[in-house]
């Protein structure tokens, strides 16, 4: 029988009145009338085919096909057991906010979060025994090969993707373990962090949109790529997949084997629109579950199985037939991976995440936006990750690089803090980056780095001026003293190294010594300051060009320290091709329909995709009549200006889309998408 959430509260605490999942005490009304769901009787045929045996399956049933996550209490919790006849049902009547509800791996019980009390809850398959687990939110439910105990772990704090990942034995949740609390995760609309077979890794983001497979014994991570939703299989294989910016779409990673290839998500017949959401990987290795398409009112859920190499869904499997919005999904297989006792034969050695070396007095690194940015202490243990975001019309360059026009790279407060105090305790300093200048030099100005306080002006710049770089310094004293630095290239990187100690600042170009003079700078305000690169902190004196490879010390690098860190760099460099560039003359056939700013979040930016009818090639070599482009249409959360009519001509600059894949976890519109064109993106 079906059972409300409100209800079971009140039978499970003793003293009256019963208490509603919205937590108000007060004598509980009838629920609204269950949303009706289809019976598709051969939908459990098909389950049973593809799994090769019983399948039991829980999913959220919405009433607004646009709360994707379930936030607005818009929710009913919905089951099926291809082995009792009861068809699809639903479990818990009362609306409300359920999110993410998840199986535990016997199939016997679902573990959920309810958002309207941020608090984890599990309830028995059939509709009994249910009873608040934790606060927090649930990101997945583990069975310990070992103990035989059944755990799930939460993430604390709710929405703080800085809160502690946890977990809690399902059978008496006051045992608790820390897990993770290493680095941020996930976002704050979802809890991410799954386990592998033997509990030792896990995927998650670190935070979104960075992927990354976790040893969680190192407390470090292995970068994986940029996306969401991501998952890991079942079995011991550490497979592990993630979503695209597509939504179309998902990577799949051989994981530590540095193999990976492109699946679509969306080849099940009849769809109204080419996306998708949800992704889960069940319990049975080959089989996931996934809603779509994303966000409209015909929105089902499916169950795919990938063929044997997995590169492709082989089979998909219509759950749902009901036109209304299904969401999350989670799904139980005999034939899958079930919870038997063993000493863990099956863990594995995995590939370690801590350095071959440690740059001591290292306290801030942003190499690129694919990069963990780890920083490690001097015994190899991992001390913090670092983390800085690129706001306004900042964007990922080929190499994941910052590109800056009118944006920044603005390093977060942790990280800003840790790096700055560590700096000012030691009143030494070294700030090493690697830049490319934009073209048209001789008009050029704009700050590289600025380290400030809003409203209080700079303490510490290096600004561009013509085709020469700049460092200016506010010293102990109050005053202001320049240095310059030599002059920056917009054909080729240049890597430049900051040294300070004893009241002497040196510059080192591409590891030789450019320049020196004599200051103090005034450290106390560093403290409080900010960290950005591409402008100030109040967003003027904005920077063009691209920067990557930041590294702060605390302390003053030796000069073949500066020589071996320009070594590094340009062995980077020299790994980097040059995407092949195109000019032509082209007329639009069609734009997809613009994404809502206001509606895109956590992203801050997206690209749309156009079909354009190439009319003339003005440079380079292209065999195609028509192609796809990428265009940026949101930075910075507002809109970018891009051809919309018909018929409009107009000359574009682009190169071919294999050659980026630092737009792979971009959210990107794609109604207009015809798979037989070669697909191109605009550079800006």
């Amino acid at each position: 029988m079906a059972l409300a959430l409100g209800s079971a509260m009140g039978a499970l605490q003793a003293a009256p009145p019963a208490t509603t999942a919205a937590g108000a005490k007060a004598v509980k009304p009838k629920p609204p009338a269950a949303i009706p769901v289809a019976q598709a009787p051969s939908v459990v045929e098909g389950l049973k085919a593809l799994g090769g045996g019983p399948a039991r399956l829980v999913w959220v049933l919405g009433r607004d096909v646009e709360d994707l996550f379930v936030q607005g209490k818009t929710g009913q919790l919905y089951v099926l057991d291809t082995e009792d006849g009861k068809g699809q049902r639903c479990l818990l009547e009362e609306v409300t906010s359920y999110a993410k509800p998840m199986l535990s791996p016997d199939g016997k019980q679902i573990i959920f979060t309810n958002l309207d009390q941020k608090a984890v809850f599990m309830v028995n398959f059939d509709g009994t025994g249910l009873r608040k687990v934790t606060e927090g939110y649930a990101s997945d439910v583990w069975w310990d090969p070992v103990t035989s105990h059944t755990w799930v772990y939460v993430r604390q704090g709710y929405r703080n993707t800085r809160g502690t990942i946890v977990r809690h034995r399902l059978d008496d949740p006051k045992v608790m373990e820390k897990v993770w609390q290493a680095s941020p995760t996930g976002q704050p609309f979802i809890a991410y962090f799954q386990l592998s077979r033997d509990g030792n890794a896990a995927v998650d983001t670190f935070p979104w949109p960075q992927v990354g497979l976790a040893n969680i014994g190192e407390g470090g991570y292995a970068a994986l790529g940029k996306g969401c939703w991501p998952g890991i299989a079942p079995d011991d294989s550490d497979r592990c997949f993630y979503f695209t910016g597509t939504h179309n779409a998902i990577v799949l990673s051989d994981s530590f084997a540095k193999t990976t290839r492109t699946i679509s998500m969306t080849t099940m017949p009849g769809l109204s629109s080419p996306t998708a959401f949800h992704p889960r990987w069940s319990n049975h290795p080959r089989i996931l579950t996934v809603t779509a398409p994303e966000g409209k009112p015909d929105t089902e859920l499916y169950a795919g199985i990938f063929d044997a190499n997995f590169t492709k869904i082989e089979k998909w499997v219509r759950i749902t037939h009901n036109q209304q919005a299904e969401c999350f999904g989670d799904a139980w297989f005999a034939s899958g991976i079930q919870p038997v006792k063993t000493e863990s034969s099956f863990a594995k050695k995995r590939a370690s995440t801590k350095p071959k070396t440690v740059s001591p007095g290292l306290v801030f690194r942003w190499e690129n936006e694919k990069a963990t940015n780890a920083i490690f202490d001097q015994d190899g243990g991992n001390n913090r990750f670092c983390r800085a975001v690129l706001e306004g019309d900042a964007v990922p360059n080929a190499w994941s690089g910052a590109e800056l026009r009118n944006g920044a790279l603005v390093a977060d407060e942790e990280s800003t803090a840790a790096a700055l105090q560590a700096c000012s305790g030691q009143q030494a300093f070294s700030l090493a980056f690697s830049a490319q200048a934009a073209r048209g030099l001789e008009s050029a100005r704009g700050s590289l780095v600025a380290i400030g306080r809003p409203g209080k002006g700079p303490t510490f710049t290096v600004d561009q001026v013509g085709p020469a770089l700049f460092v200016t310094v506010l010293t102990d004293d109050g005053k202001i003293k320049h240095m310059g630095m030599g002059a920056v290239s917009d054909l080729e990187p240049t890597q430049w190294v900051l040294v300070y100690a004893d009241g002497l600042l040196e510059c080192y170009r591409n590891g030789l010594m450019e320049r020196s003079c004599n200051v103090r700078p005034e450290f106390m305000s560093w403290s409080s300051a900010s960290l950005r690169f591409g402008s100030r902190s109040d967003g003027s004196a904005p920077w063009r060009g691209a920067i990557d490879g930041i590294e702060i010390f605390q302390r003053a690098l030796a000069p073949r320290e500066a020589v071996d860190l320009h070594t590094h760099e340009a062995g980077n460099w020299a790994q980097r091709t040059a995407p092949a560039r195109l000019v032509v003359e082209a007329e639009l056939v069609e734009r997809s329909t613009l994404p809502d700013p206001e509606k895109i979040t956590p992203y801050t930016r997206a690209l749309v995709e156009s079909v354009w009818k190439v009319r003339k090639v003005l440079n380079g070599t292209l065999k195609e009549k028509r192609v796809v482009v990428l265009h940026w249409c949101i930075l910075g959360r507002q809109p970018v200006e891009t051809v919309a009519k018909a018929g409009t001509v107009k000359q574009l600059t682009i190169e071919p889309l294999e050659a980026h894949a630092q737009l792979e976890g971009e959210l990107r519109a794609t109604d207009v998408l015809d798979a037989e064109l070669p697909v191109y993106y605009e550079v800006r």
